[in-house]
């Protein structure tokens, strides 16, 4: 995947031969026989995008022991759905779509990397909250492109939305957490 998403040359500057190894060695998908394709030149498709590529890759080094690797890998995946949701049009192309719910998802796995970590790292919480922000400014999209995938189902819980309620009640912030709650439900996000 790596490479079909070429991202090779990213992947050697980023990661020192030992991280390479133990990310091979750790990543263990379902579906391939106790084998990954991280690194595999003769892949010739697949329904995900780099962007969502990247964020599962993640979550299998989203650990205390590893987190570092997972920050790396997030980065990555950032930059990436900066470049693909730029262009993006009013009337949403499938591709498009895809685009936006992995952009989506990707602040879901940052908030999840970062929160746990706000303690412990400088500037982690900082990044928690800038995560559920811009999830949130992404929200009427999102909302937009999970009606076109799923034939106008129910939005799903909402991490950004629902993180910040609960970052904004801990700092004794309860109006600003209650309008948020309320924005979030209008909204149609559960």
């Amino acid at each position: 995947m790596i490479v079909y998403f070429g991202l090779k040359d990213w992947w050697l500057n980023t990661f020192t031969s030992q991280e390479q190894d133990y990310i091979i060695g750790r990543f263990q998908p379902l579906g391939m026989g106790g084998t990954n394709d991280l690194m595999a030149e003769n892949i010739s498709g697949t329904s995900q995008t780099a962007v969502g590529f990247l964020q599962n890759l993640s979550d299998w080094f989203n650990n205390k022991q590893d987190r570092d690797i997972a920050i790396k890998i997030l980065e990555k995946a950032e930059e990436l759905s900066e470049l693909c949701i730029e262009n993006t049009t009013e009337n949403l192309t499938e591709e498009e779509a895809d685009n936006i719910i992995a952009k989506h998802f990707l602040y879901h796995q940052i908030i999840k990397t970062y929160y746990p970590e706000r303690n412990s790292k400088p500037n982690a919480l900082e990044k928690a909250i800038e995560a559920c922000q811009k999830q949130i400014a992404l929200a009427p999209l999102v909302a937009k492109a999970f009606r076109k995938k799923w034939n106008g189902e129910p939005l799903p819980s909402h991490t950004g939305y629902n993180q910040l309620a609960i970052i904004l009640k801990k700092q004794h912030k309860l109006q600003e957490s209650e309008v948020l709650s309320e924005e979030a439900e209008k909204a149609g996000w559960r």
